[in-house]
């Protein structure tokens, strides 16, 4: 139970990561 919370919280973390960067390379492609 404990693992699973633990992956889940992991899994959480690294989906925030991935959704900054690629909100960060979209205002960069969109920059002239």
């Amino acid at each position: 139970n404990m693992e699973l919370a633990r992956h889940a919280r992991r899994f959480i973390a690294i989906g925030l990561e991935t959704a900054r960067c690629k909100a960060e390379l979209v205002s960069s492609s969109h920059r002239p």
